[in-house]
């Protein structure tokens, strides 16, 4: 029996639809564990969750109860292990939306391509070590003008840009995408 994302269990008659929630194998036990719930919620509002041994090898597997304290302890131990993982790769993703925005109060300038750009704003994404650079054409008589964003790639002494590079990849500019919106909204309400 391979534990999928849900599966059906029939108990008194009645089928029951779980979502497994992890499966693991432990070599000390020998067994294959699966902790799983049907979603339902316990008298202090707790989402119950169960546990079982079941044989990945067997289809319909029977879920066997946990016989002894020493499975328990295991199964506690991978669900620390598991929670952890999670929470760590919350963390990441957290980290990855965090993004310092750094807009300049006097518009630094600066010269690329032998045209002069303005400095409306930049970014920091603190976790890969990028910063970006969002900024306009210096001379113009546009009404609108498109703000151009790009990789900060160097800096001369007194931090303003001498080199601005490409977003290079897809998942880079998705990184940054709802930030750079949340400037350029910002700048259109000045």
């Amino acid at each position: 029996m391979n534990m999928v994302e849900t599966f059906t269990v029939e108990k008194d008659g009645k089928e029951i639809t779980y979502r497994t929630l992890l499966t693991f194998y432990n070599k000390e036990a020998g067994k294959h564990f699966v902790v799983y719930t049907d979603d339902s919620k316990d008298e202090k509002g707790n989402v119950k969750v169960l546990v079982s041994s079941y044989d990945p090898d067997v289809e319909k597997s029977p879920l066997c109860s946990i016989e002894s304290p020493e499975e328990w302890k295991i199964v506690s131990d991978a669900l620390d292990v598991h929670q952890a993982e999670l929470m760590a790769a919350i963390d990441r993703s957290q980290a990855a939306e965090t993004v310092e925005i750094e807009e300049k109060s006097a518009p630094a300038r600066f010269e690329m391509n032998g045209l002069t750009y303005q400095v409306l704003a930049s970014l920091v994404d603190e976790e890969n070590n990028n910063e970006y650079v969002l900024y306009v054409p210096a001379q113009t008589e546009a009404e609108k003008v498109e703000v151009l964003v790009g990789r900060l790639l160097e800096k001369d002494e007194n931090g303003v840009p001498s080199k601005v590079g490409p977003i290079e990849t897809e998942e880079e500019w998705r990184l940054i995408e709802e930030p750079v919106g949340a400037i350029i909204e910002h700048l259109n309400q000045k």
